[in-house]
């Protein structure tokens, strides 16, 4: 967080913020500070999302960042897209670096999919995908111009119990989705088609 919201807030920027929740309302400060919400205000807590699709046809919402706080190395592209013209996808990266993208959200139970396709030429794309901490989908070696794979489950079936890609339940609370590609200059992820689904309670 940078020291000015810190210091607004009455927060120390001296301290990193692990987890604290300053004013007892069962939000970190941390996931204020990117919901939107007053981490000094227990009476200031984050919406829910509710049912949301993303289809990146009016460019990349402001709620994606970098973690490390960089430049962003995803753009919109419109040379692939199952919804429409636009995708999202990691830009060239000629020093092999990890590429983040990060989006945090407040969910009631819910069940989540994505669209994704690997353009890999020498084996290289690593595309991973997080909840939290847990590593819930993992795919190497696309083939090049290969065709979209709706619902990763479709990939890979012995991840078909994990939440993100829709087979299982994302539980209600604060949950941070977490892109990462490790590529050389010829491996891209597109991205397209993002999908949030509230369960109905009983």
């Amino acid at each position: 967080m940078p020291d000015s919201y810190e210091l607004t807030h009455g927060l120390d920027p001296r301290v990193a913020a692990n987890g604290e929740d300053s004013d007892d309302d069962g939000y970190s400060d941390y996931h204020e500070f990117r919901l939107g919400t007053l981490p000094d205000d227990d009476a200031s807590v984050p919406g829910y999302l509710g049912d949301h699709a993303e289809s990146f046809e009016s460019g990349l919402d402001s709620s994606w960042f970098d973690p490390d706080g960089g430049p962003m190395e995803w753009e919109i592209v419109s040379t692939d897209s199952t919804d429409g013209v636009n995708s999202l996808s990691n830009k060239t990266n000629p020093d092999n670096r990890f590429q983040w993208i990060h989006r945090i959200v407040n969910l009631r139970p819910s069940v989540s999919s994505l669209d994704v396709r690997l353009d890999d030429v020498n084996c290289s794309a690593y595309f991973v995908i997080y909840d939290t901490t847990d590593n819930i989908y993992t795919n190497r070696c696309g083939d090049p111009g290969a065709p979209w794979e709706t619902r990763p489950d479709a990939i890979n079936p012995d991840l078909s119990g994990y939440p993100f890609i829709g087979a299982g339940l994302l539980e209600e609370g604060v949950h941070e989705f977490m892109i990462r590609v490790d590529t050389s200059t010829t491996g891209h992820v597109f991205m397209d088609n993002w999908i949030i689904d509230e369960v109905a309670g009983p």
